[in-house]
């Protein structure tokens, strides 16, 4: 760009004029054309990716078959048959029996998943155990103790969420939380007799809520009643919230 500056009190020719012009375009092609590579460098490793491979293309990723409880197979003939079935349904790179009570091959089943890793940059600081929220975490809890309770009875049609949040001046947190249910028959389920079965999942909650954030907390739980795509609230029906 400096060379064409102050070109029209210069006394050259069309043609001269015309070679400047092209030169400068190369210059600013091979300008973006390096600082496109850098950004496709820093984007890579933003992402993971190795940088000293030409693609972007991921890496192959081994299929593994790791059998537990192997401790307590007493009959070698059904586990031979039920291996063979599994891998009849898919193609495996390798088979593990293993027993979490006995440690029988964990040490084998961890060197081989070592050995797979790609060696990259963490991700998250390693200090980080889960990229969860506070929230988040908070709502997997609630979601775990509503299906270990409800799994057969209405296992898809019932979920938990986090309404609010607040820290308060004690120290404590106090959280509201909604149960939605799709159908009016699962209300009684969720409530229970006496509201025994409800009063046992608050309790439940807040002592796992205790143990996760080491804190005090204060838990409200809220049912309403998924209809026709709008939440109904169950308080206007009489049903008060725990």
């Amino acid at each position: 760009m400096n060379r064409l500056k102050g070109i029209a009190d210069e006394n050259i020719t069309i043609e001269e004029m015309m070679k400047i012009v092209e030169e400068n375009q190369d210059e600013e092609k091979n300008m973006h054309s390096d600082v496109k590579n850098e950004s496709d460098i820093n984007n890579k490793r933003n992402y993971n990716y190795d940088i000293d491979s030409a693609t972007y293309e991921p890496k192959n990723i081994s299929s593994i078959l790791v059998l537990n409880k192997i401790d307590l197979v007493e009959n070698k003939r059904k586990l031979k048959a039920l291996q063979e079935e599994l891998e009849d349904l898919g193609a495996f790179d390798k088979v593990f029996h293993i027993s979490c009570e006995t440690n029988f091959g964990i040490e084998s089943l961890k060197k081989y998943l070592e050995g797979q890793a790609i060696r990259r940059p963490w991700r998250f600081h390693p200090d980080v155990s889960s990229c969860q929220t506070e929230v988040e975490k908070a709502e997997e809890i609630l979601k775990q103790i509503l299906y270990d309770r409800f799994y057969k009875e209405i296992p898809y049609n019932i979920i938990g969420y986090v309404t609010s949040w607040v820290p308060m001046s004690n120290g404590q947190i106090k959280i509201n939380f909604n149960i939605e249910v799709k159908y009016d028959v699962h209300i009684s389920i969720v409530i229970g007799k006496e509201s025994r079965i409800i009063k046992e999942i608050r309790e439940e909650l807040d002592k796992l809520l205790a143990m996760q954030f080491q804190m005090p907390i204060k838990t409200n739980l809220f049912l309403t009643l998924r209809k026709k795509g709008q939440l109904e609230s169950l308080n206007e029906k009489g049903i008060l919230n725990i």
